[in-house]
Formats: structure tokens, C-alpha cells, sequence
């Protein structure tokens, strides 16, 4: 090991694949069942409650039992919205000592929009908050 760390001959990593392509394919949907909740849910999938209330429309917290949730955005493109990759929005977490105003200067972005995205009346930040934050 110390050979290869001080001789100017690349050493190549090696390469760790998957021996199947579908084992990390989330489902593009979940069916909400008895007992669960938004948070839940994106933890589950691995995704932010934010962006699961962005893609379903849902302007609450609640977690409706028997509805579907789509858990990315890909039901929109098929709709003609944009790509993930070209996502409107970004998920910001809120440190000590964030301000609005901070955030927004940070972002190119303005302290009006990003309460109105997050349903925001005051300006009362919590660090661990999860802010949704308009790309432009």
C-alpha cells in the first residue's frame, strides 16, 4: 500500500457493480396504508417530505389512507413538465443563526417567494427546518 501511495503510477479503484439493476429501483408510486405518515414515508423511500408534497400536490402534512403518492417527479414529465434533472426547486435544511433574508440572498432567490413555497407567515426560522427554495 505505501508502494502505491508515492509512485506516480495511477492505481485504479475497484469497480463494484450490481448484479442486478432492479434491486435499487424505488417504485415510481406507494399506496399510503393505516398508521403511516408523510415523514415516514419519505424515509422509507429516501426522499424529503417537501419534495413528496411538491410531486402530490399536497399542501398539508396529512397522510390520507388509500391515496397514491408518487415518490418523484417522473409522472410529470410524462405530463410534459420538466425532468428531474431540470427540477424547479431545491430542498434546503436551516442552520443556527439562518435568516430569510440569508437564505434568499444565498439562493438569487427573494424572502416573499420562499414563504410563500413554504406556507411560511412569519419569519421564524427553526434549524432542521426544511425549506423548499425556487431554482429561478
Amino acid at each position: 500500500m505505501y508502494d502505491a501511495l508515492n509512485t506516480d503510477v495511477p492505481v485504479q479503484a475497484p469497480v463494484i457493480t450490481n448484479t442486478s439493476a432492479d434491486e435499487n429501483k424505488l417504485p415510481g408510486s406507494h399506496k399510503i396504508k393505516r398508521g403511516e405518515t408523510l415523514a415516514e414515508i419519505a424515509d422509507k423511500f429516501g426522499v424529503e417530505v417537501q419534495d413528496l408534497k411538491d410531486w402530490n400536490n399536497l399542501h398539508g402534512n396529512k397522510a390520507v389512507v388509500g391515496k397514491k403518492l408518487w415518490l418523484n417527479d417522473a409522472h410529470e414529465s410524462l405530463a410534459g413538465s420538466s425532468p428531474k434533472s431540470e427540477a424547479k426547486f431545491i430542498t434546503y435544511k436551516v442552520k443556527p443563526g439562518d435568516t430569510l433574508g440569508a437564505i434568499a440572498e444565498k439562493f438569487d432567490d427573494t424572502v416573499e417567494r420562499i414563504r410563500a413555497l413554504n406556507g411560511l407567515k412569519k419569519g421564524a426560522l427553526q434549524p432542521g427546518m426544511k425549506l423548499k427554495i425556487s431554482r429561478g
